[in-house]
């Protein structure tokens, strides 16, 4: 094999008592790993999956078939939205989209989405607004 002459002697193969392992003509790493640090990682995931799929099962097995898909996807939504109210422009924004939301639900085209969108932006930039003004005065 013909290596450019820009690579080091170790890439070379000129260093070849470098690493125990590239004389017995296997892949040198430029580390070792213990033999039980990777399968003992490991052990915890499995345990952990195992658990969270159980609790999926017995916890899915309690939704009343009435209920749709569509409520379990508007309860991860609410979920990721409320860890994300960490402020008062935010929570404003939530509550303003909300309102706005439930307000205009029968609007065609779904046009009540986009319109809450646009009032809880307003909303959140109007607080925000005032919160940084208000800092400045002080």
């Amino acid at each position: 094999m013909k290596v450019p002459a820009g690579v080091s002697a170790h890439r070379r193969g000129v260093c070849r008592n470098h690493h125990p392992l590239r004389s017995r003509g296997h892949i040198a790493l430029p580390f070792a790993i213990p033999p039980l640090v990777l399968p003992g990682r490991g052990v915890g995931t499995v345990e952990r999956l195992a658990g969270q799929h159980g609790g999926g099962d017995a916890l899915g097995a309690q939704i009343p078939p009435g209920w749709a898909l569509d409520f379990t996807v508007a309860l991860t939504f609410i979920a990721l939205v409320v860890r994300a109210l960490t402020d008062r422009p935010s929570m404003a924004e939530a509550l303003s989209a909300g309102v706005v939301a439930v307000l205009a639900a029968g609007w065609p085209y779904r046009l009540g989405l986009v319109a809450a969108a646009i009032g809880g932006i307003l909303v959140g930039l109007a607080v925000e607004t005032q919160q940084t003004a208000a800092r400045h005065r002080r």
